[in-house]
């Protein structure tokens, strides 16, 4: 019987020993696991930070992102109006162009000395402006 409860007893210490042994690993994982717990809040914290700086910036940029396309829509619509206005009066851009562009050249040829060229460039352009019209050359309706 002695022997019995000797190796009761050593069953017993030894037990005591290895759940000491556990005790002692597990509460270093539990120090290990509670320290980098720690941390991945601290960068939680640092990411929310960051996130919510990002997000006040993209408002930010969305905002005059929106007062741009509002702004180009605007002016959309008055160079639209615009046009639609030069087109009512009966003024084609191609023509008048064309008319501007030898009237220029006839008096750039009349600045530099160059009459005969000049008389030529301005009876040219004489045709291309009367493709306008009286009433469209004048802004007055065709």
């Amino acid at each position: 019987m002695a022997v019995i409860t000797v190796a009761l007893a050593a069953a017993i210490v030894v037990g005591h020993v290895r759940t000491q042994a556990e005790t002692v690993a597990a509460r270093a994982a539990l120090a290990s696991a509670v320290q980098h717990l720690r941390q991945a809040r601290s960068e939680l914290v640092l990411a929310q930070r960051r996130l919510a700086a990002a997000e006040s910036r993209s408002r930010s940029v969305t905002r005059s992102f929106d007062a741009a396309e509002a702004a180009l829509s605007s002016s959309q619509a008055a160079l639209a109006q615009d046009d639609a206005g030069i087109y009512m009066d009966g003024i084609d851009l191609g023509k008048l162009d064309s008319c501007l562009s030898t009237v220029e050249q006839a008096l750039n040829q009349l600045a530099v000395g160059q009459t005969a060229g000049g008389l030529s460039s301005l009876r040219a352009s004489s045709a291309s402006c009367a493709a306008l019209g009286t009433g469209a050359a004048l802004g007055t309706g065709a």
